[in-house]
């Protein structure tokens, strides 16, 4: 079920709501794209897993038109409210949301965890992976493209807003991070920066970081792979397993 949440917006999330009568955990799958469109080998997949393992997930499908900030993390907010207001008809744990973004997606997660004070509803949530996000601004790591499509101008004056290494609270979700060395396109000081803030405000994050392997693995496995081999990196894709054991344990949900 396609679903508009914002008038005159032309994002838009897919439902894929389990059918249950009790509440389950829901997961809002944020692909990658540079800010630019939203990547599907990183989309559905993870829907139809989390199917399979009795849990709803929504894919947040917000770069239909190329709006700049704040719209992308306002389609985020809008989201986790409709969520949390629909709980019930839908048969959702509103205390039990999680996201999951990659590359730029995981910056749509991270930038609106945040600055929550953005928006004037609730928009906390359980948890967050974020799979090789883009996070900083600094010149010397950032993500060009992404702050480009995100930003006024390319490093304007909101580039120290959205560069999130300098903008963690205490009350961030707890925190699932995978990427690898070799990324050319999103470097891993992105993360580790973001790592450091998380840790010196005392959040929960769990960090896994793999030498081998190019930007925007998805999955690593021929299930997202789409028939590319550079895709598939056999040693990476126990992120998946690995990530199952995080929710599992640290989560507690199911």
């Amino acid at each position: 079920m396609k679903i508009n949440l914002i008038d005159g917006i032309k994002t838009y999330i897919e439902t894929y709501f389990v059918k249950t009568n009790s509440p389950k955990p829901c997961f809002i799958i944020v692909p990658g794209g540079g800010y630019h469109h939203t990547s599907n080998r990183e989309s559905t997949y993870y829907a139809q897993l989390f199917n399979r393992l009795g849990m709803h997930a929504v894919v947040l499908y917000y770069r239909e038109e190329l709006y700049k900030e704040p719209q992308p993390q306002k389609d985020l907010a809008e989201t986790i409210k409709f969520l949390k207001q629909n709980s019930a008809k839908y048969h959702i744990l509103k205390d039990n949301i999680n996201l999951i973004g990659f590359s730029a997606g995981g910056h749509l997660i991270a930038s609106t965890m945040c600055h929550m004070e953005m928006f004037d509803f609730d928009i906390t949530c359980k948890s967050m992976m974020l799979g090789y996000p883009v996070i900083t601004s600094d010149p010397k790591y950032a993500h060009m493209g992404s702050f480009a499509n995100l930003l006024e101008e390319e490093f304007g004056n909101r580039r120290e807003f959205y560069s999130l290494e300098k903008h963690v609270h205490e009350k961030m979700p707890k925190t699932f991070i995978w990427n690898t060395v070799e990324d050319q396109s999103v470097n891993v000081m992105n993360s580790i920066l973001f790592i450091q803030a998380l840790i010196e405000k005392n959040n929960y994050v769990e960090y896994h970081l793999f030498n081998d392997g190019l930007h925007g693995l998805s999955s690593c496995t021929e299930h997202t792979a789409q028939g590319e081999e550079k895709y598939i990196n056999e040693h990476a894709s126990i992120w998946i397993e690995l990530y199952l054991r995080f929710i599992k344990k640290d989560v507690f949900l199911y």
